[in-house]
């Protein structure tokens, strides 16, 4: 068929559909439409559910004794510590890889958590022959007792909220070796999620 004979069955065939469909009152488009939403509702679903399945809009969870947490919302860092937005609670705030990273003392819409070697709090030193307690004061360690210690490790306080399950988790602070402290500090980026554990004895 050459062009001119396809344009013309074409305009036929549209007033042929024009006419009809408006002896019928427009019944003929309206089933057309829901012909085609039914059809198209599966494709719709399918699309739903690739999106779904491939979003980049990852949620993490933390779960300790049997509660899920979301994670903290970060808003900036310094060489200190980080801006978090929306804490609700007190207590300290361990990363996705069971790290401290530091203790919260406040609450708000904008707080600001130091890294725990910047903050003072106590530490549990323990050795191969006793445990005892010590401040560690901006990344010094200072001992209570006038006791001198050659070897051990250093942990949150068992005597804080969670230290002791921080302990059992095997989150060291640090270590004393031949009398020398070394602390291991480490690096929080991008790509480091928070987690607040909530001060259970403040709460209550």
């Amino acid at each position: 068929m050459k062009k001119v004979e396809i344009l013309m069955l074409s305009f036929l065939l549209l007033i042929f559909i024009f006419i009809f469909n408006y002896m019928f009152e427009d019944k003929v488009l309206e089933s057309v439409n829901v012909f085609f939403e039914k059809t198209s509702y599966p494709f719709f679903l399918l699309r739903k559910g690739l999106n779904t399945l491939f979003d980049d809009d990852v949620k993490y969870k933390m779960v300790y004794f049997g509660i899920e947490k979301d994670e903290l919302t970060p808003l900036s860092f310094s060489e200190k510590g980080i801006y978090f937005f929306g804490v609700d609670a007190t207590g300290v705030i361990l990363t996705n890889d069971k790290r401290l990273f530091g203790i919260v003392n406040t609450t708000g819409n904008f707080v600001f958590v130091k890294k725990w070697w910047y903050d003072k709090f106590e530490v549990t030193v323990v050795t191969d022959k006793f445990e005892i307690e010590a401040l560690l004061d901006n990344g010094n360690l200072e001992f209570f007792d006038s006791v001198e210690v050659k070897n051990g490790n250093i942990y949150y306080s068992k005597y804080l909220p969670y230290g002791v399950y921080l302990h059992n988790l095997g989150v060291r602070l640090g270590y004393i070796k031949d009398g020398k402290v070394y602390l291991n500090l480490t690096n929080f980026n991008l790509n480091t999620h928070f987690f607040l554990l909530e001060d259970y004895i403040r709460r209550r």
